[in-house]
């Protein structure tokens, strides 16, 4: 099967004197994979890998990273995602911020860290 992911992707800024939108519309992409993890996860203030195991759609762990999407569950704190233990923040989102859809790279390993209070994490990961 073929287009078995749908993404989109649009921002908007406008303050009054700028109004500026970026729109690329509605695309379908491929996935070689099967396998689905849709998950939410509570992230402390020491990072800690985001999970692959236990896919929804069943099959061995960990799934091999694809499209990714991420919610901050939070209404207070925001949470930091990094590419490994101790690398680099690549992804901050505020409080009820999302980020994605995102293709990671197939052997990502994601890290998380809360700032200043535990969050709730959701994501959903599909395999590449």
């Amino acid at each position: 099967m073929a287009k078995e992911i749908t993404m989109s992707g649009r921002l908007v800024f406008d303050d009054g004197k700028t109004s500026v939108t970026f729109d690329k519309g509605v695309i379908k992409v491929d996935s070689a994979g099967k396998r689905v993890i849709q998950n939410v996860q509570t992230i402390q203030t020491t990072a800690e890998t985001i999970g692959r195991g236990e896919p929804a759609s069943g099959g061995n762990l960990p799934i091999v990273p694809g499209v990714a999407m991420f919610f901050n569950r939070d209404q207070v704190n925001s949470v930091q995602i990094s590419s490994a233990s101790g690398g680099l923040n690549f992804l901050k989102l505020l409080p009820g911020e999302f980020a994605g859809p995102m293709r990671l790279a197939r052997d990502a390993t994601l890290n998380a860290v809360a700032q200043v209070a535990a969050v709730e994490l959701e994501y959903i990961i599909v395999e590449d």
